[in-house]
């Protein structure tokens, strides 16, 4: 590896498990997990411990085009080219619920900050927001985009969406009217994916001309352009902190951006082909990488070490930048390194063909990785309970939303009686005082 300090992203873990291109990843909140989604039609989830199984997802019958874990519950989101999302409630049975979300293939999931609802985006031209409590229950849908739409994503302070699409358009709109506050045009290049800034006062989007575009939501205008690329970018992620943005292009390599100075500080090179996922940890510590070569790279960040001891408001520090300036640039080739970090193997739960909201364990399977754990049956009928603990609390919780709403269907419909009564009173005096005349 090429390092010039203690400074530089190092590469920590290396994961290979999918017969299919990587097409997203999703670190869990507390950074103990991540989920990746595959062209396989699969999900996998790798522990951190070296002596935890991975699990293998298999419920999909098409690409599994997004994956999304939610930030509050202990739930994940995927979405596949089979027009389906599904959410997976994990444990050591793992249960999942699905429904067709579109009539076309969906292309990004994602869900809302405090997770009580998820976006949906796909090939039929429009993003729709469904609740996450009863999974299927439709709340809105935003039409306005004329091509595929490849990416939708909510506002840290949910108040806005921002999605792209193959026709060329970048849209913002108010998640409660559901109207497109603003069109960014790009006529040079196809939107691949697009998202907030932490402040919620920019947005970044990246392109098949090889940039990458950051907007100011405020003044709509251009705050700064990267051409840093050599092929199209697929994927990018902010920091935690807001000051930095990661890369992933079709050139190989991930690229880290210096969002206050305006340039490119590292240029990674690992994958064996095109980057097509990349992702920040909740604490900004770990980022992770996924390709075409079926790879997930989980890298250490370390360059945020100085910056996140005083956090700082990025947008009035953000400068105009036209160009990349290639000064100081640090290349870092961890390929070499790949022989030295081939672990023992993983031991894989496959969990697959279950019907909605069933559960099945699996059978057992072997991919590189890590050692598979001692057994434990304590703590798997531990988690067992808790987990049946849990199904039964979403049922009280469904129990007590029924009964809810159909005492406020009753209030309705009492108000409504006692108004038509008092119209029928009024006309029967108004016709007696008739009479009388």
């Amino acid at each position: 590896m090429s390092t010039g300090g203690d400074s530089d992203p190092t590469l920590e873990r290396l994961f290979n498990g999918h017969k299919g291109e990587i097409t997203g990843l999703s670190f869990n909140p507390d950074t103990t997990q991540l989920v990746s989604c595959s062209t396989d039609a699969s999900l996998m989830l790798w522990n951190f411990k070296k002596e935890a199984r991975a699990y293998k997802y298999e419920n999909h019958t098409d690409s599994v085009t997004d994956v999304h874990f939610a930030p509050s519950h202990k739930i994940l989101a995927s979405c596949s080219k089979d027009r389906t999302v599904r959410l997976w409630k994990l444990s050591i049975k793992p249960r999942s619920k699905g429904f067709k979300a579109h009539t076309s293939a969906i292309r990004s999931v994602q869900f809302s900050p405090d997770s009580s609802a998820f976006l949906t985006a796909s090939n039929d031209k429009n993003i729709k927001m469904w609740l996450t409590e009863h999974y299927n229950r439709f709340l809105a849908t935003y039409h306005g985009h004329t091509n595929w739409v490849n990416c939708a994503r909510f506002s840290h302070a949910s108040k806005l969406i921002v999605s792209c699409s193959e026709d060329k358009t970048v849209k913002l709109w108010d998640k409660l009217s559901g109207c497109c506050v603003h069109t960014y045009q790009e006529p040079e290049g196809i939107p691949q994916y697009v998202q907030f800034h932490p402040n919620d006062k920019c947005i970044a989007v990246c392109l098949s001309n090889n940039t990458i575009k950051i907007y100011d939501i405020r003044d709509h205008k251009l705050r700064q352009y990267y051409p840093a690329h050599t092929k199209a970018v697929n994927q990018i992620c902010f920091h935690p902190n807001g000051k930095f943005l990661i890369s992933g292009s079709n050139d190989k390599t991930v690229k880290v951006f210096d969002l206050i100075e305006g340039r490119v500080i590292y240029t990674l090179e690992g994958h064996e082909g095109p980057v097509t996922s990349v992702v920040f940890s909740s604490d900004g510590h770990s980022f992770a990488s996924g390709g075409a070569d079926r790879m997930v790279l989980v890298w250490k960040s370390n360059f945020d070490k100085e910056v996140l001891a005083s956090p700082l408001d990025t947008s009035s520090n953000i400068k105009h930048v036209n160009g990349i300036s290639e000064k100081q640039v640090q290349r870092v080739d961890v390929r070499p390194e790949f022989q030295g970090m081939r672990q023992p193997d993983i031991e894989v739960s496959i969990v697959g063909n279950m019907n909605s909201d069933s559960s099945d364990e699996g059978k057992n399977s072997v991919v590189e990785g890590s050692s598979p754990p001692p057994s434990s049956s304590n703590s798997e009928e531990s988690l067992e309970t808790r987990d049946v603990v849990d199904n039964i609390d979403d049922e009280f919780k469904m129990a007590r939303n029924i009964l809810s709403s159909l005492k406020v269907d009753v209030l309705n419909l009492q108000s409504q009686l006692a108004d038509v009564i008092d119209t029928i009173e009024d006309l029967e005096k108004r016709t007696d005082r008739m009479k009388s005349n």
